[in-house]
């Protein structure tokens, strides 16, 4: 990523050195140069990209070289990353500019042994290149500009459910179990929605509030918390208020996405959920009022060996323990321990002081931004920055 190469780490005594640079962009960010070109990635395979990024693309040419070929498998145009400039590039639900000005690239493209990115001058300002590494060994289908026909088949299929069938369950299920249930809580009352004995999983979370003042809503999503217990556990894995658990704040807004979004009448989570020895789906509410839910899940058995599964975690905060003054302006937003896999996050910036470029002063433009640092299994530096 263009992360400002000015924050590093002294390997000898760790100290923190100018870890708030943050030159947006507008300095050199990049591994090295070679020639008048700039090298902006370098990963080793087996491995794919799976997401390209950039605020800012232009016309400067980005070459992406895999596997040691002295040619590039792409020789593009930044801004044509971002456009159906080759025909693995076509398809307008994987490629798009956002609202808020940002594109995105994502036909995955694998590299067997390495992939180097280098980008020429006037390429532009700021990106990423998200990729994955697998385990030693992984074969992987070379990437064609051109796609093969089964190629063709794959993306167009992913394109078309983005476009025509977001928010539906993505898997084809027929053992999928349905339970519904509506509750009334009042107010600082907390109830079991559903009890579920054995090993399974639950599939899918929908829920919808039965509110007669819409003007209501944002309190009462703030204000009422989802808990979820697995395995006769006596605190809850999961404790997010209920509108950041389904990804939206203030209020319901609706969106969709693979794993859950907002529907006018439903929010839904797909996110996979096992468990061993039974699991617990409670509501707490701590609105001064009545609050009237119905939630509907479904559930399945879960076959082979639990100690094959992760159990899904999810918190809400505003904040944790502080950090030391040196790492200024870190936040920290996760601290975990064991074997796992990050999913995501939601985040909500209030700016009190407005939003608008005519208020004037420093804080009152502000876009809520800023760098995201992965300390992974000890590391002294982030490998995610």
């Amino acid at each position: 990523s263009s992360y400002d190469r000015d924050s590093k780490i002294d390997s000898v005594t760790g100290e923190f050195i100018d870890w708030d640079a943050n030159i947006d962009g507008f300095e050199p960010q990049y591994i090295r140069k070679e020639g008048d070109n700039e090298v902006l990635a370098e990963m080793t395979g087996p491995g794919a990209i799976v997401r390209i990024w950039s605020a800012s693309p232009r016309d400067g040419k980005v070459k992406i070289y895999i596997d040691g070929s002295e040619e590039p498998i792409i020789n593009e145009s930044f801004i044509d990353y971002f456009k159906p400039s080759i025909p693995a590039f076509d398809y307008p639900e994987l490629l798009y500019e956002t609202n808020a000005k940002g594109f995105n690239n994502y036909v995955p493209i694998p590299y067997q042994k390495s992939c180097k990115i280098v980008a020429e001058p006037g390429w532009g300002q700021y990106y990423h290149f998200n990729y994955i590494t697998f385990s030693e060994g992984t074969q992987l289908e070379a990437f064609n500009p051109q796609l093969t026909e089964e190629g063709k088949n794959a993306l167009n299929d992913v394109n078309t459910f983005f476009a025509k069938s977001m928010g539906e369950y993505p898997h084809e299920n027929t053992n999928l179990k349905k339970e519904t249930n509506k509750l009334e809580l009042a107010a600082n009352e907390k109830k079991t929605m559903f009890s579920l004995n054995g090993q399974g999983a639950i599939a899918t979370i929908k829920a919808k509030f039965n509110i007669a003042d819409s003007s209501q809503i944002a309190e009462i999503m703030r204000k009422t918390i989802l808990e979820i217990y697995w395995d006769g556990e006596d605190q809850p894995t999961v404790w997010p208020t209920w509108g950041e658990f389904f990804g939206t704040s203030p209020g319901w807004n609706e969106y969709s996405t693979l794993p859950m979004g907002m529907t006018e009448e439903w929010a839904y989570s797909y996110w996979y959920m096992p468990y061993g020895d039974g699991a617990e789906i409670a509501l707490q509410n701590y609105y001064d009022g009545p609050v009237s839910v119905t939630l509907e899940i479904e559930h399945e058995p879960l076959e082979g060996d639990i100690d094959d599964y992760g159990r899904f975690h999810a918190k809400w905060h505003r904040d944790l323990d502080p950090l030391e003054e040196e790492r200024w302006p870190d936040w920290e937003l996760l601290k975990t321990k064991g074997k796992g896999r990050f999913l995501g996050a939601h985040l909500l910036v209030w700016n009190p002081k407005g939003g608008s470029s005519d208020s004037g002063g420093p804080g009152h433009f502000w876009w809520g931004e800023g760098d995201e640092k992965f300390f992974e299994d000890n590391e002294q530096f982030p490998s995610t920055f």
